[in-house]
């Protein structure tokens, strides 16, 4: 890729090596940049930062003078805001934690190729425009939030003040908010809960992380007549142009029992059924039930909190609310699920054409705290009279067909037809044939090999499992592994795969005179620390034999946000066996390398949906390039998921890839073709 297609930027370099530093200035002037001046100490950095305002520091750590790289980068990033991209021979773990300040956006570890310099400064300079960006609407978003809430809104300082209020605070407390600015937030709860407030402000304010943090326990709030109410805060810590700010909205639990939903004042599933009952009276009208599942919701939940959710949701409902028209009639049925009833639509293609909108229109960015957040959704319809005459059969059937748009791929609209009641059925009986297909020798393990850049030899498989059906045949995976994690069975037989594989690399191993690692893929249920069949891991790590690399577990991005602190121990355990750990379909969850550098992780696998673009997609690859490089730089090791064509291959090869994995070198195989595959490419 053309790195001068990329903006020029005004760069300072620090560097206390004069050669060095003179090399960096060529390589930046040959890249387009300006390089507005170059220093070996923290006080001419800064002095040339203050005069030239550049866009980006390189900055080494180890410089002349009284102040270190680390320190100069972070006093100039706190009075000029301007990003800093380290570059130094130093990369021990002491170093880049002591290097983790609000104004560093990037490492590169010498040597650097000019490669790596090129995807510093791209990655640098992206984020930092993105948070320029948010940081301008941040007031105007924090605004937009005290002004819409359904709740009280209260934005605190860090002494605990009162900074602003919503209406719904003036109307539920009954202070004015000219009367509440300036005033302590114990002024809104009784005496005794006052100093669990004080708590609760330490810990929010000690942890300085935007999200949401836990929710205070139910606590008394107190009106400005006296009267107490029993309420709940959720607080979460922002930025403002103020400084560090706790915006804290309450919830008012002496209505609890109300058929409203608390979070977007939408009618609960309660009050909705007896909305569609009553929309299908008299008999013979027409009428659509559309019902929306947004897509992941649980993940936004997981990464950025349960606030941020809430106010997802609240938003959501709003642009929902626009599609019901006079006549319609919108619900919130709980979690991620609303229900929307459309009335005398003129026609089936009627609903779906305002279905299709609606979903088009939730996949717009949504603005939270200036930041975008993306969302899509699946909906399924079903109409009366055309489907079902009664509220239960429409909800049953609106619901067959919302499954059916979130198995087809999610993010689209699909309308319910007697198949999918079939489907349903087949479902149901394919659940139950799950039980005893471990004994009765129904699935098998396919492997996948896995080709190392380095010598092209396959030195890793991935095992796949298949499951034969006695009377239907092979039953795609897809159809049957959410089944094995709903029932529960995924125990039983997640552990049998996980001794077949073991036994297959001792085989290998025999027969090869080498390893041969087989990577097994494991779901968040198995991570459980209880549930019906868990496995014990630490028994059978412990019954393993000696560490010799043969064995490797593969996850997904999701199963780390599950229960933190278990998974890191599980990922431990594994790795003192000798159990290499990856992370499979790179790229497509919420978390980043960042944030995967805290667990014990050796390989990342780069999703299949970079790797096809790779070769004729500008973002593809950038992003993959992205991706190997920083992953080098934190010690995983990358492997490319659905290499293709041998253009591909060549592509990543040259990015730096280690492993690749696709139907180019081989088709998932049975235990003994993949064997004899082995032995003939070692042959």
């Amino acid at each position: 890729m053309n790195a001068n297609a990329d903006p020029h930027w005004k760069i300072l370099v620090v560097e206390d090596e004069a050669l060095l530093a003179e090399e960096v200035r060529d390589r930046l002037q040959c890249l387009g940049h300006e390089v507005v001046g170059v220093a070996d100490n923290g006080a001419d950095a800064i002095d040339i930062a203050r005069r030239t305002r550049p866009d980006l520091i390189l900055m080494d750590i180890r410089i002349k003078g009284d102040l270190n790289g680390i320190e100069t980068a972070d006093l100039i990033h706190g009075e000029l805001g301007v990003p800093v991209v380290f570059s130094t021979a130093h990369s021990d773990r002491d170093t880049l934690q002591q290097a983790q300040i609000a104004g560093q956006f990037g490492y590169l570890i010498k040597p650097w190729r000019e490669q790596d310099l090129v995807m510093a400064i791209r990655l640098a300079m992206h984020r930092h425009q993105t948070e320029t960006a948010a940081r301008r609407h941040r007031d105007s978003s924090l605004h937009s939030l005290l002004e819409t809430g359904i709740h009280p809104v209260i934005l605190c300082n860090a002494q605990g003040r009162i900074c602003a209020v919503n209406s719904s605070a003036e109307s539920v407390f009954g202070y004015p908010r000219e009367m509440l600015a300036g005033q302590p937030f114990e002024l809104l709860l009784s005496e005794q809960e006052r100093g669990a407030w004080h708590v609760l402000r330490e810990q929010a304010f000690a942890r300085h992380a935007a999200h949401a943090t836990d929710d205070m326990p139910t606590f008394s709030a107190q009106r400005r007549d006296g009267q107490a109410f029993p309420a709940k805060v959720s607080p979460t810590y922002i930025e403002t142009s103020a400084g560090p700010s706790l915006c804290l909205i309450v919830r008012d639990l002496s209505d609890a029992h109300t058929p409203f939903d608390p979070v977007t004042g939408l009618p609960n599933r309660e009050k909705f059924r007896d909305s569609l009952v009553a929309a299908l009276q008299p008999p013979g009208g027409r009428l659509a039930l559309l019902l929306l599942d947004l897509d992941h919701f649980k993940e936004i939940n997981d990464t950025l909190g349960h606030e941020t959710g809430d106010r997802l949701l609240a938003h959501t409902a709003e642009r929902v609310r626009e599609f019901a028209g006079p006549h319609g009639a919108l619900a919130r049925l709980g979690g991620d699920e609303f229900a929307l009833i459309l009335p005398g639509l003129d026609g089936l293609h009627a609903a779906e054409r305002t279905a299709q909108r609606l979903v088009e229109k939730l996949s717009v960015p949504f603005d939270i705290d200036g930041k975008p957040l993306y969302l899509t959704a699946s909906a399924g319809i079903a109409t009366c009279p055309d489907d079902a005459l009664t509220a239960p059969d429409l909800l049953k059937y609106a619901e067959q067909a919302m499954y059916a748009a979130k198995s087809g791929g999610r993010n689209r609209v699909v309308r319910f037809s007697p198949e999918m009641q079939d489907g349903a059925q087949k479902r149901r009986a394919l659940s139950d044939d799950l039980h005893g297909a471990l004994q009765r020798g129904e699935f098998s393990l396919h492997y996948q090999p896995i080709i190392d850049f380095a010598d092209g030899r396959a030195t890793k498989a991935e095992a796949l499992l298949r499951w034969r059906h006695p009377q239907r045949g092979a039953i795609p995976p897809l159809d049957f592994i959410p089944l094995l994690e709903e029932t529960g069975l995924i125990h039983e037989v997640g552990e049998w795969v996980f001794d077949e594989a073991a036994a297959q690399a001792e085989r290998l191993a025999r027969r090869l005179g080498r390893t041969v690692q087989i990577s097994v893929n494991m779901s968040a249920v198995q991570f459980a620390a209880h549930g019906a069949g868990a496995i014990d891991w630490g028994a059978k790590l412990a019954a393993l034999p000696p560490p010799d690399g043969r064995l490797g577990i593969e996850i997904t991005e999701s199963v780390l946000i599950e229960d933190q602190q278990r998974v890191k121990d599980c990922l431990l355990d594994f790795r003192r066996h000798g159990i290499a750990v990856s992370i499979d379909d790179f790229g497509t969850g919420f978390s980043s390398l960042s944030y995967l550098k805290t667990f014990s992780i050796d390989f990342l696998k780069i999703d299949a949906s970079f790797t096809r673009g790779v070769a004729n997609d500008e973002n593809d690859h950038a992003l993959t390039e992205a991706i190997i490089v920083m992953a080098h730089k934190l010690g995983f090791r990358t492997v490319a998921e659905g290499v293709e064509t041998a253009q591909q291959a060549d592509i990543l090869q040259r990015m730096g890839c280690d492993f690749a994995q696709g139907y180019l070198f081989s088709r998932p195989l049975p235990a003994d073709e993949f064997e004899a595959y082995l032995l003939a490419s070692d042959g």
